[in-house]
């Protein structure tokens, strides 16, 4: 699936990873291996190689402490790795100026990591579920809440099967400081439907706070467990933080359960006892022992730290053509409280005060959280050309949070370039592609990035103005697509919040993008939003707009392409006295629904040399004419004009009237530019996925 890895090194000009030769006691050039017919006591040759990563990487750690000044690989053969533990490269694994340290393929073969266990000896039950004791679970060693059977999540039993229960009514009791922006413990008390407490009325108290419930809001989500039940006035008791008054519960908020065996009613679910009964409904063809079920085993697959007390970073780390799969992830007690894009949740791979680290052409899949995460002072790493899938959280994470003062500790000059990322927010729905939080300078480029059920691309993490970490960041050149899927709202296919002074998301096709309620832009400028440039869009199939700013200055659309959203063409929502955004040389096609919403006329807004065509209808500004519109003030130089041309079946672009575009000052792109590239195996891997239409996701969103 993945090409070959050694011939792409040259990508990065990484000098001198040549072959390191090693008997135990001498330094000499030559590679390491390791295959799965291997013997930790070998010497690691090519015709005597380890057994496991682990001892390779403990014979690298002692040539580095002897003085290395040669690169050193480790070429892995193929064959199934399974580890019950952590793979922790710290400083003494390091790679410096001289030399650096590769994990990676042995040619074109396919290793494979799982960080989860086969699950075996499955007996079929009379009611045709399938079953087995785990040891390690009945004593308290093991748990998860993940399944993956022939390569695919399994859904962890849970009612309803699809769409949501609604609640029919909260009470909220506080039991901390009042005063607190959001009290840190409270009580709340849900009135559901008579039937569903009916289905946990004989669960024991244990059993009963094993059932998580999943509450869906306007962007995040909030998962608990279960306190009491109240079957005489039909109430669900949980406890946690208090309310966010921006995501409050009420009358028709939707939620979910799981995790209760009577919940386990349709093919293909499965559920896991505390004693360490696991329970699998097989799908039709499934048959016992001829079906792969795997448990998930360890949280993070791979751990990189550089030492942050002593300003050292580890370096020159490089993993190719390497697969890593199955990754745990396991609520806690106390919960997950509301966070937007799932930001406070960690991911398969850790990296902290690290540079030159690169994933190249490697595979992450069946994950619990979130795939990469280069955290804290993590300076010029690279992840590309990685396919990143079916994932609990999202993809890739850049930075933190909070500012960084000391500039040791500040990540940016990260590269996220040409992978393929989809298939999210599994567990955590709020979890977006690509997340970058107060870091500067990086570049997410040319990748692909689909079906999550919140935002593509997370940009900045400040909700008002101010100057921050997070600058001069570009993400060009993505494919982003098939988002929200009615799931959560107020989301877009790029979202940036706060200063973003010489950013830009430029050359980028974005499309069906589809909210629960309100909110579901293709460009998203939020509170705040400053100096980002947004130019040569390919904009089409949204929900509530192609471009939405909520509020913000100096920002620029320019040179775009918007085409046929549902509910209107684009949105404003706050009036400042300052110039809020630039809105030139846009192309607008559409077919229903007014062109603008929200107080345009009153806004510092900047318009002209627009064209704008309306398929059935002459565009209308406001219940005015272009002509009227103009005499506001706005759209100065703009024309309507039918410039462009559609293909239905594939949404491809063709440009037509040279010289309209040439007098509004409009410059042709390609939309095709965008997404991944390389050769035709990868490529055609980023289409084999077939999603549906515009409108057959609207029809499936349940309200």
């Amino acid at each position: 699936m993945l090409s070959s890895a050694r011939g792409s090194l040259s990508s990065y000009k990484i000098k001198g990873i040549l072959a390191v030769l090693m008997f135990w006691n001498a330094i000499q050039a030559r590679d390491f291996f390791v295959s799965p017919q291997g013997d930790d006591m070998n010497s690691g040759h090519l015709e005597a190689p380890f057994k496991t990563i682990v001892k390779a990487q403990l014979v690298v750690r002692e040539l580095i402490e002897k003085g290395l000044t040669e690169s050193v690989v480790v070429n892995i053969r193929a064959g199934r790795y399974e580890l019950s533990q952590t793979l922790n490269f710290g400083m003494k694994d390091s790679g410096n100026e001289k030399y650096s340290i590769t994990y990676c393929a042995y040619k074109d073969e396919k290793p494979l990591f799982s960080f989860g266990r086969q699950i075996e000896g499955f007996k079929q039950q009379k009611d045709s579920t399938w079953q087995v004791l785990l040891p390690e679970v009945k004593a308290g060693k093991w748990y998860f809440e993940q399944l993956f059977v022939n390569g695919k999540r399994a859904l962890r039993a849970r009612t309803p099967n699809e769409n949501y229960h609604l609640m029919k009514g909260v009470t909220q009791t506080i039991l901390s400081d009042a005063k607190q922006r959001v009290a840190d413990k409270a009580t709340q008390l849900i009135q559901v439907d008579s039937d569903l407490v009916s289905s946990l009325a004989h669960l024991s108290a244990a059993e009963l706070n094993d059932v998580t419930m999943t509450i869906y809001h306007k962007w995040d989500v909030t998962i608990r467990k279960l306190q009491r039940i109240d079957s005489t006035n039909q109430t669900l008791l949980l406890s946690g933080k208090a309310m966010k008054t921006w995501n409050n519960w009420k009358e028709g908020q939707r939620f979910h359960l799981e995790n209760y065996a009577q919940a386990l009613d349709q093919a293909g679910e499965w559920f896991l006892s505390k004693d360490g009964l696991l329970t699998y409904r097989p799908l039709e063809n499934e048959k016992i022992g001829e079906t792969e079920v795997i448990a998930p085993y360890v949280e993070n697959f791979i751990v990189i730290q550089g030492d942050d007390k002593k300003n050292m970073k580890i370096k020159n780390l490089i993993f190719i053509n390497l697969s890593f799969s199955h990754s745990n992830a396991v609520l806690p007690q106390n919960g997950f409280e509301a966070n937007q894009a799932a930001s406070t949740v960690e991911a398969a791979v850790m990296v902290d005060h690290a540079e030159g680290i690169v994933f190249e052409n490697c595979e992450f899949s069946n994950l619990g959280k979130y795939g990469i995460w280069l955290r804290q002072g993590c300076q010029n790493n690279v992840v590309e050309h990685c396919y990143i899938h079916d994932l609990g959280a999202g993809g890739v994470k850049i930075g933190e949070g909070g500012s960084q003062s000391d500039p040791t500790l500040q990540t940016h000059h990260n590269r996220i370039e040409n992978n393929i990322i989809r298939s999210g927010g599994h567990i955590y729905a709020c979890a977006v592609g690509v997340w970058l939080g107060l870091t500067a300078h990086n570049q997410v480029l040319h990748n692909e990035i689909a079906d999550f059920k919140y935002t593509g691309v997370s940009l900045g993490w400040k909700w008002d103005y101010g100057k921050t970490n997070a600058h001069d960041n570009h993400i060009d050149f993505n494919h982003i697509h098939h988002l929200g899927w009615g799931v959560l709202s107020d989301l877009g296919g790029i979202y940036n919040l706060g200063d973003a002074t010489g950013s830009t998301a430029n050359n980028n096709r974005i499309h069906d993008i589809l909210s629960y309620t309100y909110g579901g832009w293709g460009l998203y400028t939020d509170q705040g939003s400053t100096g980002l440039e947004m130019k040569n869009n390919y904009v089409y199939h949204t929900k509530s707009g192609g471009f939405h700013q909520h509020y913000g200055m100096l920002n620029t659309v320019r040179n775009n392409i918007f085409v046929d959203s549902f509910e209107q063409q684009f949105q404003f929502t706050r009036v400042e006295a300052h110039l809020s955004f630039s809105f030139f040389n846009n192309i607008v096609l559409y077919e229903q629904g007014p062109i603008f919403r929200g107080p345009w006329l009153k806004g510092q807004i900047e318009m002209r040399n627009n064209v704008y065509w309306g398929i059935k209808s002459t565009p209308s500004f406001f219940d005015m004419d272009l002509n009227q519109w103009q005499a506001k003030g706005k759209d100065i130089g703009s024309q309507i004009a039918d410039i462009i041309a559609i293909d239905p079946s594939t949404m491809e672009v063709s440009y037509k009237n040279e010289l309209v575009l040439k007098e509004k000052g409009i410059v042709p792109f390609d939309p095709n530019q965008a997404g991944v590239y390389g050769d035709a195996k990868w490529r055609s891997l980023s289409r084999e996925v077939v999603y549906p239409s515009f409108k057959e996701m609207a029809s499936r969103v349940s309200k």
